[in-house]
């Protein structure tokens, strides 16, 4: 056995085999602390890629989403083209109206001759 400790001042150290004894309880001590550190970090890597799974689902949701509005906006537009041609359509036929009512009236205004 060796002793260690302050052998000068009179006070006895502990041997080896106790000093090894300590050294194996504080190896313990923070392998035991380095195995619950680990489980804490794993459990959390787990719950961050959770987060980031449920993140992905919202996301290819609002994604949908957005691509449903784009195809509404294109049916607008192209219902809109349509509407507009049309009222062009009317417009045209308007204008033949207002054309015979004018020739009409031109005809009443000579005194009837045209009849």
């Amino acid at each position: 056995l060796v002793p260690t400790g302050d052998m000068a001042s009179g006070q006895g150290g502990e041997t080896f085999e106790e000093g090894a004894g300590a050294r194996r309880e504080a190896a313990a001590a923070i392998a035991q602390a380095a195995a619950s550190s680990v489980a804490h970090h794993a459990s959390a890597t787990n719950t961050s890629i959770d987060a980031l799974i449920t993140a992905h689902g919202l996301v290819e949701r609002q994604y949908d989403a957005v691509e449903s509005s784009f195809a509404a906006a294109r049916e607008l537009k192209e219902a809109s083209a349509k509407q507009h041609e049309s009222i062009k359509g009317h417009l045209a036929a308007l204008d033949d109206i207002e054309a015979a009512i004018s020739s009409i009236e031109a005809g009443a205004g000579r005194g009837g001759e045209g009849a």
